[in-house]
């Protein structure tokens, strides 16, 4: 199965990927084969530009971040996902010991290891090895499309709750008015991002 890969600006390439082969599921990891993985700005921003600010395209890199799939492999230690489970992941892993994640703010956490972020390589890809804490069992009636646009519809909502003024009336109805079919994505990716902070006090003990 091929990778699509980032080998330099302008240029990309549909081949094996040595990633495959060097994943191991760890004691609390899950492996999961990718379904539908969606194409983020920020993918293009790498393709076009060969990089984002600091962050510099300086080796081949497998590109996307936003995802869904099945699991196939646990770990010994995982107890809330099982093989056969349909999932969606946020791509961001903290640093458990950072004083953010610690509080349940992983995502401003300056060490968090971002899918699709040199040097960190993305999940456009057969499957990836990711830790249960941050894999997220699917509801029955969300498609993997939808899925795999949690992540971003969560992040809308959050910005609209943590904002003020005319900014924290921006909810998440207003936002699925413009951005259909993603209705019950928004509504799951506020139930994940709540249930994130939640995990990342338990993921740093």
């Amino acid at each position: 199965m091929k990778s699509l890969v980032l080998e330099e600006k302008m240029r990309l390439s549909l081949r094996d990927f040595p990633i495959e082969r060097e994943e191991v599921v760890g004691p609390h990891d899950v492996r999961i084969k990718l379904h539908t993985v969606g194409i983020c700005g920020s993918d293009v921003h790498y393709y076009t530009h060969g990089g984002i600010g600091v962050f510099q395209v300086k080796a081949p890199m497998i590109l996307g971040h936003e995802a869904s799939g099945i699991v196939t492999e646990i770990g010994p230690g995982v107890t809330t996902l099982k093989p056969g489970d349909r999932v969606c992941m946020e791509p961001g892993i903290p640093d458990p010991a950072n004083r953010a994640t610690r509080m349940g703010m992983y995502n401003i956490d300056p060490a968090v290891r971002f899918w699709a972020t040199p040097p960190v390589h993305g999940v456009l890809r057969p499957s990836v090895v990711h830790p249960e804490a941050f894999t997220f069992k699917l509801p029955d009636n969300v498609s993997f499309a939808e899925a795999a646009m949690v992540r971003t519809a969560g992040r809308r909502c959050a910005r609209g709750h943590q904002g003020a003024g005319k900014t924290r009336r921006y909810c998440a109805r207003d936002w699925c008015r413009s951005h259909r079919p993603c209705d019950r994505a928004v509504r799951v990716g506020s139930r994940l991002r709540t249930s994130l902070r939640q995990r990342c006090r338990r993921y740093q003990a």
